[in-house]
């Protein structure tokens, strides 16, 4: 689009259709607004609202998709009765596959322990972490505060030496990526003698088996 006249009464005609729905930052949002009063509006005016767009749909609405009903669905279809089979095989065959995941996280929320599922997820992404140690003792601190310190609201249990161990580490900034490798491996062991025991007798894993071919 050439014409001075033409793109700005684009500019003007886009804004006010899709203004209401678009959750962008202050700067962006002005440099549209100034594009709008400019005679001949640049063609990059948009540039930066794009960009905010996509960061929000690649961080936000893009994994949460990714959980959803609808996107498992889909994979499910994807999934044939012999990998499922396979799940029989270890916890870890189960965990690595994101249906088996997906009907294990629902089987957890059926008998209410999820939140060992969700502390092993979180612990484990902090274990990858390459950051500074103010990160990791600000990340650490917020695992430690959801799932371990007592009275948390999605307390696991965990031995009071290994609770302590944590605390400490935490408190003095003696952190690193391997500061609840030994809640890990307690959590994971609790999930593979019990939960996943379960959920392979469960209606849950019973009624997928079913479904698929």
């Amino acid at each position: 689009m050439k014409d001075a006249k033409a793109k700005r009464k684009f500019v003007e005609s886009f804004f006010e259709d899709y203004q209401p729905y678009l959750n962008i930052g202050a700067k962006a949002l002005k440099k549209v607004k100034e594009a709008i009063q400019a005679s001949d509006p640049d063609s990059s005016i948009f540039d930066q609202a794009v960009k905010e767009v996509e960061q929000m749909l690649e961080n936000d609405q893009f994994p949460r998709f990714k959980r959803s009903n609808l996107y498992m669905h889909y994979l499910e279809q994807l999934t044939s009765h012999s990998i499922a089979l396979t799940w029989k095989n270890g916890i870890n065959q189960l965990l690595c596959h994101q249906v088996g995941k997906h009907y294990f996280r629902l089987f957890l929320q059926r008998i209410r322990c999820e939140e060992k599922l969700r502390f092993l997820e979180a612990a484990s992404e902090f274990s990858l972490m390459d950051a500074t140690t103010k990160a990791l003792v600000y990340r650490g601190t917020q695992i430690f505060k959801q799932f371990i310190l007592e009275g948390a609201d999605e307390e696991v249990f965990l031995p009071f030496e290994v609770r302590n161990l944590i605390q400490e580490k935490l408190m003095q900034g003696r952190v690193d990526a391997n500061l609840f490798e030994e809640a890990i491996r307690y959590v994971a062991t609790i999930l593979k003698n019990d939960a996943y025991i379960r959920f392979l007798q469960s209606d849950e894993y019973r009624d997928l088996l079913a479904r698929l071919k």
